[in-house]
Order: C-alpha cells, then structure tokens, then sequence
C-alpha cells in the first residue's frame, strides 16, 4: 500500500504488520482490493459496508491471505445510528484503528435537470460526505495520536476539477477536500507534527472494474455501498 505510506517521519519504514485497519465500503471494489493489500501485510481489519454477505467473503479471503483478524460490521453510512452501533462495537472488538480507510461512495450518471427527486441528491451528500465526516467522527477517538497513524480519504478527480453528468458527486467530492485539508492543519495544531495522524486525500481517476460507475446515480438505479 504505497499510497499510505508517503509523508516525513521518523519512522524508519511504515509497516501494515499488527496495525488495526477499519475499511468503508469493503464489500467489493476498490475497499475489497486495499483490505485484501493490509491482509498480506499482516493487518487486522474492520470491514464495513451494507452487504453482510459480501463482507463474510471479503473477511474469509482476509484471513486466508494473512490477517491475524477480520471482523465485519455491517451497516448503512447514511444511517447515524446503524453507523454509531456498528463502529462502537469494533472499537470495543479493536481497541484502537491505526488506519482509517474511508472509502465508501457513490457516483452519478446524468444531468443535474435529469435527477428525479430531491431524495436522490440527499442520499448521495450523506452516503459521500456526511459518511465520511460521520465514520471518521466516531472513530477518531481510538485512532492513536501518532504521525504513524493514518486517515485515508479515498476521493476522485471530480472533487478537483469539474466533470460532466457528476455535478453532484463533484460537489460531494470537493466537500470532501475541504474538509481533508482543514483537519490536517488542525490535527497538527492540536497534536504537533510528530504526533498528528497522516490525512491522505487519494483522488483516483475512474477505477475499471469497480461497482462505482455501474451503480450511478441515474433514473432510480438501486444505491450501493
């Protein structure tokens, strides 16, 4: 996972061995893949997502790759108290997370005129930003305060430059680099360089592969985390 591991330390080499690992959106794609890099490593990880099948897949492949120990939390980001249960309860398995992967979202296919409902742009805002600020919310607390530690965001290239039939997302996911940036200088403010959590903004391009662009947001298509 070298995109975890870029930043000044005195750390002599970052190591995913014995580190605690909470994973958003770990059912499939790109939260599967990175859950499946921290296994080989050695990791122990909280799985999160809504589909509690495709987490028992997921944490199953863990273990058999390496993890000490995969868990899963099953739970819906855009419900608060789903989301608080389901983190409390791998703090008290856990006890700390010295990674935070917050990678669940969804993406949008169409024109702003296009969208049906208001709900559907509700949904997208608190599955692409309020799920992220919540998770991390709830889960900073056990995040020891330790320039080894990390808060990993994964965003997009939408949330730096503008995309066609993603006005939406985009907004979702320029929300997310404010916010990334804000609490970076805060951590640091709060904690100093040596002992402040890495806050990592990871903008991907489009990922082939993924249920990200095949689950758009568009004409009522089922929403997927």
């Amino acid at each position: 996972m070298g995109l975890l591991l870029s930043r000044n330390t005195d750390d002599d080499c970052w190591d995913a061995a014995g580190k605690h690992v909470l994973i958003t959106g770990a059912s499939a794609g790109i939260g599967k893949e990175i859950a499946k890099q921290f296994a080989s490593q050695g990791a122990s990880l909280a799985l999160l997502s809504r589909n509690k099948d495709l987490l028992s897949d997921v944490a199953k492949e863990c273990t058999s790759m390496g993890a000490p120990k995969a868990e899963i939390f099953p739970c819906d980001l855009t419900n608060d108290t789903q989301l608080k249960i389901a983190i409390q309860s791998a703090i008290q398995s856990f006890g700390r997370f010295d990674v935070v992967i917050l990678n669940a979202g969804r993406s949008q296919g169409c024109y702003f005129e296009e969208i049906k409902d208001v709900e559907s742009i509700n949904y997208m805002l608190k599955l692409n930003v309020n799920g992220v600020i919540n998770t991390l919310f709830c889960t900073l607390p056990s995040v020891p305060k330790s320039s080894s530690s990390r808060i990993v965001i994964l965003s997009s290239v939408a949330g730096l430059i503008p995309v066609p039939y993603r006005s939406i997302y985009c907004a979702s996911k320029h929300a997310l680099a404010g916010f990334s940036n804000s609490l970076r200088i805060e951590l640091n403010d709060m904690y100093g360089n040596k002992n402040s959590p890495s806050v990592q903004l990871i903008n991907f391009s489009e990922v082939k592969g993924t249920n990200l662009n095949t689950s758009r947001m568009d004409f009522g298509l089922i929403f997927l985390q």
